[in-house]
């Protein structure tokens, strides 16, 4: 959890976006987007469009989220499957904490 007072942003359905000086919108872009960015950190999301069969509903989704650190990636899909820059991949119940490499997501 950030410290108390610290700025928070989020991202959520589909998707519902609310930035760090807590500015609630909604957004229906197709693509990647950057959500946030400093200095060496950034964390994109992607986007795809909401189909019915073949055609466009005019709306999109979230489908995956990137955070970079330096030359770092790690991804979390859709589905919660989570890929280290090591590139192995975990689910929820697979995310054991160590000592050399510790990982948690609320």
């Amino acid at each position: 959890m950030p410290p108390p007072g610290a700025p928070q942003c989020y991202w959520r359905g589909d998707p519902h976006i609310t930035t760090f000086d807590d500015q609630p919108y909604s957004f229906q872009g197709v693509g990647v987007y950057t959500l946030a960015k400093l200095d060496d950190l950034e964390v994109q999301g992607f986007l795809c469009p909401a189909m019915n069969g073949s055609t466009y509903k005019g709306v999109s989704y979230d489908v995956a989220i990137a955070i970079r650190k330096g030359s770092s990636t790690l991804l979390i899909d859709e589905v919660n499957t989570i890929t280290l820059p090591d590139g192995t991949k975990m689910q929820n119940e697979q995310r054991p904490l160590s000592s050399d490499r510790a990982y948690e997501f609320l």
